[in-house]
């Protein structure tokens, strides 16, 4: 009997897991079919996010934990906290020496790293904001990224128009847990 719940405990975990990372994929799939970006596109960020990444661990094991580095379209948003600010200009230099870097928002505070519950809070927060934007009427939510910092979210991204803006910065800001909103959006229109 020991055997068969063991037996059965671990083909659910890697039923959730199988799971998980279908929905996962799906989701992926589902954003870059919405996005109003190329596949090419797409594909440079997500590849400059693995390779500036990498740089940050070479200056410092630990930037790898504490700086976010969101792309969207060759621009680079720098979020986090770090002691001093002689790092934050290693991870800016080392962030414009990716040759697909065309412009750097360098939000990094000169502080210690948020404690986990801050960053529980404001993943949580942030998931609550993607989830309402996907259910707003006239909100293209896959054309946008969002990055909660410390209490500050941040949207990257391509509006259809005003309106959609308007809307989108609405839904953050009737968010309980956003404190303030930096919003790098561009509109479709605009290259």
């Amino acid at each position: 009997m020991k055997h068969i719940l063991i037996f059965m405990l671990c083909w659910m975990i890697c039923g959730c897991q199988f799971a998980g990372t279908a929905f996962t994929g799906a989701r992926k799939v589902t954003t870059i079919l919405l996005d109003d970006r190329s596949f090419s596109n797409d594909f440079i960020d997500t590849k400059m996010n693995f390779a500036l990444r990498d740089a940050y661990v070479e200056i410092d094991p630990k930037l790898g934990l504490d700086i976010e580095p969101t792309i969207f379209e060759g621009k680079v948003l720098l979020t986090g906290a770090l002691p001093n600010i002689d790092i934050i200009q290693q991870v800016v230099e080392a962030t414009w020496k990716n040759p697909n870097t065309k412009q750097v928002y360098n939000y990094i505070r000169v502080a210690e790293p948020p404690s986990l519950d801050i960053v529980n809070q404001d993943a949580a927060v942030s998931g609550a904001v993607r989830t309402q934007l996907t259910f707003t009427r006239g909100v293209s939510s896959a054309n946008y990224k969002l990055t909660m910092e410390n209490g500050v979210m941040y949207v990257m991204g391509i509006a259809k128009n005003q309106n959609e803006l308007a809307s989108v910065q609405t839904v953050i800001k009737g968010t309980v847990g956003v404190n303030k909103i930096i919003t790098l959006v561009r509109f479709k229109n605009q290259e």
